[in-house]
């Protein structure tokens, strides 16, 4: 077996510039530093750190039970236990202070650029190699998301677990150790149990196969299936949250467009990679697209096909070109929407892993460049300018986009500038609104619903503005219309039972409540404001039950706790 598959030449020339990792590692953990330096300043954002941390009333049971609950349930619509549990063990040691959450985003992310060098130079067998690809996927601006929102914490999780299980797997083929093998399919687990995604690794594992020149087609098949048989397991258990948590869609407006998706991702994510500017946290994708986007998912298959004739007709380092363009495409099937989910095809923490490949590519074409040019004492020096030019230039772009990520408000106005959509205005309001701000909360849920009259949640989040204003008509008008466009927003009324009661229409509010509660049977808020609704209309008996039932429900509920000895206090009067 080559000591150096991708670069056979690298380690064995006596003019190549070779060094130790450590030298590489000291430089790759000092630029990454300064580059993310801006998102130790920054808060929580109102996108999944909410879900994850703020408002996840799980968090705080740290007994067995509250163990066992983070470990077995989904959140946003995904199962990822191990993330969850790391949050968990967050939370009991910073509750909300938001900086040590980004502290431990950036450390695991500094671990998994100098894992990626270790990865490279063990591929490559160049230091240089190494070097300049550890850079460019240490401090790329496309790393921003992944790194400074909270809520990654399970993409650089999964990246940890992700990239050391390579690493475990480049010593079995070295070595042919069990334990080796064993502890690669146990970091595989844990990858998987921190964030799906993971389930690319069979392949980046054939891979390395191939560009280690192993021999034994068949047994690299067979110490394949227990990855390839777990892998298959989460893809179906991923399918199966993201149907239920109602994810799940076809963009069937786009008919025969819809096909070219994949490809149009696979050609956005090199395209970010090579020219990283106007990057956003959402790249809105409308059910109905424009003319210009229409044209860019017809050409992408075409450009792709073009790209792939290119490659074949490539002979110098055939294999390191195909071991780079393949660890991309291949990493990135699972996020290529070829089953669609969420508002956007694409997104910038989806190419965390993929960029790998292409970074090990620019690593390789550095080797080759020091290599060439080892004779000449002035322009050995090129190679060194070039990869401190390249990754300060990104280094700087990334250091200025950690402050997009600020907060809620400072988020999604990067994303109006960059695409005004109606989901980006939402969540500002919600960011708005979070921060005590209802004018400009409204505003902006207007102007949600005016891109998108159908759009069920600015209308609930619009009227339940206006009912903390003390504006119960208006709050009903839009939770009415909330309600009808998404009937299973129990949330939905709720809230405008409780508009009701501010209106003292009392038999309407005690209907929707109940509505509510028959919507969702462990909804304790509805139970405690259906009991308000009976104790105004003299249904004490009805009322005290209601009490209780929010309180079985959730022992810790004040306000049920509250509204039962007011009633029993009334029915003592009363007798």
């Amino acid at each position: 077996m080559s000591d150096s598959p991708l670069c056979p030449s690298a380690s064995s020339s006596p003019r190549g510039r070779t060094f130790g990792l450590l030298p590489s590692f000291v430089i790759i953990a000092a630029t990454t530093l300064l580059s993310f330096l801006p998102s130790l300043k920054n808060g929580f954002t109102n996108w999944d750190d909410n879900t994850y941390i703020t408002e996840n009333p799980d968090l705080s049971r740290s007994d067995g039970r509250g163990v066992i609950k983070i470990a077995t349930s989904t959140y946003a619509g995904n199962f990822h236990p191990l993330t969850m549990l790391a949050c968990m063990a967050e939370y009991r040691f910073f509750r909300l202070d938001p900086a040590p959450y980004h502290r431990v985003n950036l450390l695991i992310h500094l671990v998994n650029a100098l894992l990626v060098c270790a990865l490279l130079r063990g591929l490559c067998g160049s230091s240089a190699a190494a070097l300049a690809g550890g850079l460019l996927f240490a401090v790329h601006p496309l790393r921003v998301e992944s790194v400074a929102w909270v809520a990654e914490l399970k993409d650089v999780l999964c990246g940890f677990f992700y990239f050391l299980s390579l690493l475990r797997y480049r010593a079995y083929a070295a070595s042919g150790r069990c334990t080796a093998y064993w502890s690669c399919f146990a970091a595989f687990a844990a990858a998987l149990l921190a964030k799906p995604m993971a389930v690319s690794l069979p392949i980046a594992l054939l891979l390395i196969d191939y560009v280690t020149f192993r021999p034994g087609i068949r047994q690299c098949l067979r110490e394949k299936i227990p990855f390839i048989a777990v892998a298959a397991f989460f893809c179906l258990v991923t399918v199966g949250t993201q149907r239920s948590a109602g994810a799940l869609n076809d963009h069937a407006s786009l008919h025969l467009l819809r096909f070219c998706i994949p490809f149009y991702g696979i050609l956005f994510y090199a395209v970010k990679t090579a020219v990283p500017f106007h990057l956003s946290a959402l790249y809105f994708f409308p059910d109905a697209p424009d003319a210009l986007l229409k044209v860019e998912l017809l050409l992408s298959p075409l450009v792709l096909l073009g790209a792939a004739l290119l490659l074949r007709r490539v002979r110098m380092a055939n294999r390191a070109i195909l071991f780079g363009m393949g660890f991309f495409t291949a990493t990135l099937l699972p996020v290529l929407q070829v089953i669609s989910a969420g508002p956007a095809v694409v997104a910038d923490r989806y190419s965390y892993i993929p960029s790998v490949g292409l970074c090990s590519l620019f690593g390789i074409a550095v080797a080759a460049l020091d290599k060439r040019l080892a004779g000449d004492r002035l322009k050995r020096l090129l190679p060194v300018v070039l990869t401190a030019a390249v990754a300060g230039g990104l280094a700087l772009v990334t250091f200025n986009r950690c402050g997009v990520w600020h907060d809620g408000v400072t988020l999604w106005t990067d994303c109006i500038v960059k695409s005004p959509n109606p989901v980006a205005f939402h969540n500002r309001g919600c960011a708005y609104a979070g921060a005590g701000r209802p004018d400009r909360a409204i505003a902006d849920f207007t102007t949600a619903i005016t891109l998108l009259p159908s759009y069920a949640s600015a209308w609930y989040d619009r009227g339940s503005v206006y009912l903390s204003l003390g504006d119960p008509v208006r709050a009903v008008e839009d939770l009415t219309e909330a309600f009808r466009l998404n009937p299973h927003r129990a949330d939905a009324r709720n809230n405008r039972g409780i508009a009701y009661l501010e209106e003292k229409n009392y038999d309407a509010a005690a209907a929707d409540f109940s509505g509510a509660i028959g919507l969702k049977p462990g909804f304790a808020d509805a139970y405690s404001n259906r009991g308000i609704a009976n104790m105004e209309e003299h249904r004490y008996d009805a009322a005290l039950a209601d009490f209780d039932k929010a309180i079985a429900i959730n022992s810790g509920f004040v306000k049920a706790w509250q509204g039962r000895a007011v009633c029993m206090k009334t029915m003592k009067g009363k007798w």
